[in-house]
């Protein structure tokens, strides 16, 4: 969720789950070490869910990135994939939603 939030350019969204992420465990070099894309202390499985997430968002999920397709195929399930592809999208649409919103406030 942070990393999409990121992607999406969402201040309040990336601050909200920042907070969510270090209550769930998440340390703050974790989320520092994400911030810059360094993936490498996250297993096989964490590594391709959030590459995959955060490509998706990146095309505004028009299109399936193949080498992260590729990727996220070989780490997860179908059902992963499924569940990751919903996750990133209703984060996408939450997080665009927040932006309209802060835009037509401001």
């Amino acid at each position: 969720m942070v990393a999409v939030s990121r992607v999406n350019a969402c201040q309040g969204c990336t601050y909200v789950h920042e907070r969510w992420a270090l209550r769930a465990g998440a340390t703050p070099e974790e989320l520092r070490d994400l911030e810059i894309g360094d993936l490498s202390g996250l297993g096989a499985r964490g590594r391709a869910a959030v590459a995959y997430a955060t490509a998706r968002a990146e095309v505004e999920f028009q299109e399936t990135p193949s080498a992260d397709a590729a990727v996220a195929e070989e780490a997860l399930t179908p059902r992963e994939i499924a569940a990751v592809e919903a996750v990133a999208r209703a984060m996408t649409l939450a997080n665009l939603t927040v932006n309209t919103f802060e835009r037509a406030t401001s």
